[in-house]
């Protein structure tokens, strides 16, 4: 992007993820709109959004409020710490939203404003109790010292050697004050809560499905033939030619499908890894566990095998394992689950299981279209 106005900003923001952009977003907004202007523009762009019930309306809706939950985790001291005016706006604009009728007739618009009420009370809680934690701080620093200048004014040495902390009225110079006024403002973040919980299992799974979709679309016949000459013996790793149809094949540095769609099965399979990992709540570790199950479950339902194949392989990944006391604590239903998954793309009997469920789908197809 070189030039746009703020309406397409917004637009762009919430009509697409995009995290780098939402992230060089926020912090460059404020050099040409204030924290309440940007707040206003988003409650605008949701309100248009509940106009209608189209899908389209629909994923905006869910993108702003992804942009709402954004903007609180990052930057709640930055923006919402520092103007009352900007608190009372947004906890305002979340409590007429939740009794409107068009997101009470909707359960997940309903629920995603629950969690975005909860997460931002949460916000508010923490920084407040840290801001309560630094001022008796300062007032603990500001008694020790006045009982050191006594001590020093009655002729009694202090028991650290005579050494008297420096008084904070002394000047230090400009480094120091701002030093000292980013360590009060800036506050550890919060523990950190995956996406996934805030969203229902079906909708991701069908997101899944979508990007499988999106990268089988670019594989192309000539890459699966690739892939059989290959395993015949018939072709070599360099350039050749085909002996079948004289196609000149591809060298062994371009990219082409096949190396693409493995490369998203990795990823997947390690941001399962990931996610799990990078929650540091024992409860909130287990939950995540469970939803990636249940995702799994409902990829098995809509047959995309792929994804159901690299989630499974995620959860049973070594870094996973060592996680006992979170495994001891992930319910019986999901255990259950995750048996019969694991058991289903088991490679023993060469895939039977697997190769069984994708004939009987290739089946039921060829039926229904006769």
């Amino acid at each position: 992007i070189i030039a746009a106005t703020i309406v397409k900003l917004i637009e762009k923001l919430t009509h697409q993820y995009d995290s780098g952009f939402m992230a060089d977003f926020f912090l460059t907004y404020r050099l040409f709109m204030s924290p309440v202007q940007l707040c206003k523009y988003l409650i605008q762009r949701y309100l248009w959004a509940l106009e209608e019930d189209t899908e389209f309306r629909c994923v905006i809706r869910v993108r702003t409020f992804v942009v709402f939950r954004f903007w609180i985790n990052k930057h709640f001291a930055d923006d919402f710490l520092t103007s009352k005016s900007l608190r009372f706006q947004m906890a305002s604009f979340l409590n007429e939203m939740r009794f409107h009728t068009k997101v009470q007739a909707s359960p997940r618009d309903l629920r995603i404003i629950r969690n975005l009420m909860d997460f931002f009370k949460y916000q508010r809680r923490y920084y407040k109790g840290l801001a309560q934690q630094s001022a008796t701080a300062e007032m603990e620093m500001y008694y020790r010292q006045h009982k050191y200048s006594n001590k020093k004014d009655s002729g009694q040495v202090p028991e650290n050697g005579g050494i008297v902390p420096p008084s904070p009225g002394w000047n230090y110079g400009p480094w120091y004050s701002s030093a000292h006024q980013l360590s009060s403002t800036t506050a550890p973040p919060p523990p950190y809560k995956p996406f996934i919980l805030f969203y229902r299992s079906q909708l991701i799974a069908q997101q899944l499905c979508l990007l499988e979709q999106h990268f089988l679309e670019n594989v192309k016949w000539d890459e699966l033939l690739e892939v059989e000459l290959c395993r015949a013996g018939r072709k070599s790793p360099s350039k050749v030619q085909s002996s079948i149809s004289g196609y000149l094949f591809r060298t062994e540095g371009e990219s082409n499908g096949m190396d693409a769609s493995n490369e998203r099965s990795n990823m997947l399979c390690m941001w399962v890894a990931s996610e799990v990992v990078s929650t540091r709540v024992l409860d909130d570790r287990v939950r995540v566990i469970e939803k990636f199950i249940r995702i799994a479950q409902k990829c098995y339902q809509y047959r995309n095998f792929n994804s159901l194949m690299q989630l499974v392989m995620g959860l049973g990944s070594s870094p996973l394992c060592g996680l006992r006391r979170t495994w001891a604590r992930v319910g019986s239903y999901e255990m259950r689950v995750l048996q019969d998954l694991q058991d289903f793309i088991s490679p023993f009997g060469n895939w039977s299981d697997l190769r069984k469920a994708m004939n009987q789908v290739e089946y039921q197809e060829t039926s229904a279209a006769a």
